[in-house]
């Protein structure tokens, strides 16, 4: 499951705000800062989770580590999905 940090940090490496994420995933702006502010594993539907994981990865996200470090690594850029 992913943790609220490697949203922010998936953002950081795509060079996405929160309203590209919002957009590129279906999941509301209110949802995305709202996951964004909470620590470690974020209180939210597993569905809304799913949406944002799908949309990271399809930019070119890869999420790493088990429970004791977790990360992100970007391994491929899709300019189609930034803007």
């Amino acid at each position: 499951m992913l943790k609220s940090q490697q949203i922010k940090a998936a953002r950081a490496l795509l060079g996405w705000s929160q309203d590209k994420l919002a957009n590129s995933s279906g999941v509301s702006i209110a949802s995305i800062r709202r996951i964004e502010g909470q620590k470690d594993y974020p209180k939210a539907h597993t569905d809304t989770l799913m949406k944002i994981e799908k949309s990271l990865h399809q930019a070119g996200i890869t999420f790493t580590g088990n429970d004791n470090s977790e990360g992100v690594s970007l391994t491929q850029r899709d300019n189609r999905s930034v803007t």
